[in-house]
């Protein structure tokens, strides 16, 4: 670590990031009902993607980083996508309704 200070210094940042991550999504899970937090994971990694808008992740790995079933997932998409605030396909969603989105992220239990 001594001989290699940038190294040390780009494991911290990323350390530091998964745990801002981690301390989010517990959050998440604690705070939000399943609704909200499906929207909260697709607007954050639509923030990730270099095409804004457009998701490829599957179903099943929806489920897994919300802490929900897929089943549950699926109903809640399937909602959506009849609403009109996005498209599914294979592995893919593209988000048409941000606004709708951000309203249910931010719906808190009470």
């Amino acid at each position: 670590m001594d001989n290699e200070p940038q190294l040390t210094r780009r494991m911290l940042e990323l350390t530091a990031t998964r745990l801002q991550m981690s301390s989010e999504r517990e959050s998440a899970l604690v705070f939000m009902d399943a609704q909200a937090r499906l929207a909260h994971l697709l607007l954050e990694l639509d923030k990730q993607e270099v095409d804004a808008g457009y998701i490829t992740i599957s179903q099943d790995e929806l489920a897994h980083r919300t802490g929900l079933i897929r089943q549950t997932v699926a109903k809640a998409l399937g909602k959506w996508r009849r609403n009109g605030w996005l498209i599914t396909g294979r592995g893919r969603i593209v988000l048409l309704d941000h606004k709708a989105l951000k309203e249910l992220e931010n719906k808190m239990l009470v």
